[in-house]
């Protein structure tokens, strides 16, 4: 009985680590975003590949790509590379959806707050919010950061 709740303690445990980094990981992609923002008045677009200008996401571990701006013969790097999920694939990678003055970054917490009736909370805007009831294959997204 007593090993059987030192696993599920440890199980917990570990997937509150995951959780936490996975938090601090949206919130490092928020500040590079931020800053690219601040720079060029703008978020980068959501891409297919890792060109210059655009961030391809999901990030995959074999495949890591900055958050970088080039032009001319001037290239500024705001985070290399993006950071993936502590699970990977086929765990739901972060997801980056932009519209030009807002973006947002969804990640899949293992252990969401619960709403009032049990079941799992999502934690993010009202932008975030919206995106993931309009768009397809969003809903296994519980958390999300946008703009400050």
């Amino acid at each position: 009985v007593l090993s059987t709740i030192g696993l599920i303690s440890y199980k917990v445990l570990l997937q509150n680590s995951r959780d936490g980094k996975r938090q601090a990981d949206l919130g490092l992609i928020q500040s590079a975003l931020e800053q690219y923002h601040a720079d060029q008045f703008a978020y980068p677009p959501a891409g297919e590949n890792c060109s210059d200008n655009s961030i391809f996401f999901p990030p995959v571990q074999d495949r890591p790509c900055p958050i970088r701006y080039r032009k001319d013969q001037t290239t500024k790097t705001y985070l290399n590379p993006i950071p993936i999920d502590p699970l990977r694939a086929p765990y739901p990678q972060y997801l980056y959806k932009v519209s030009g003055t807002a973006y947002c970054i969804f990640a899949v917490l293992e252990n969401p707050p619960k709403d009032s009736i049990g079941a799992d909370k999502f934690q993010g805007s009202s932008l975030c919010m919206l995106i993931r009831m309009l768009e397809n294959d969003l809903d296994k997204y519980n958390f999300a950061v946008s703009p400050p």
